[in-house]
């Protein structure tokens, strides 16, 4: 029987990378609660965004 709950599984493939988002958003907002750091908070995020998917090999879900 083919679950969705294998590591390996389209299912579990998504939502380890909504999870990933979601980090990434929740330190963007924390580190931009002084206005003084949003640049440097958005320039970060929007660097560490490319990595997700090439640190462990994975691909966007489809």
């Amino acid at each position: 029987m083919n679950s969705i709950f294998r590591s390996e599984s389209a299912f579990m493939r998504a939502l380890s990378w909504l999870v990933e988002v979601a980090e990434i958003n929740g330190q963007m907002i924390l580190t931009s609660l002084p206005i003084v750091t949003i640049g440097a908070s958005l320039t970060a995020g929007y660097d560490a965004a490319p990595h997700l998917n090439m640190s462990e090999g994975k691909t966007l879900p489809n």
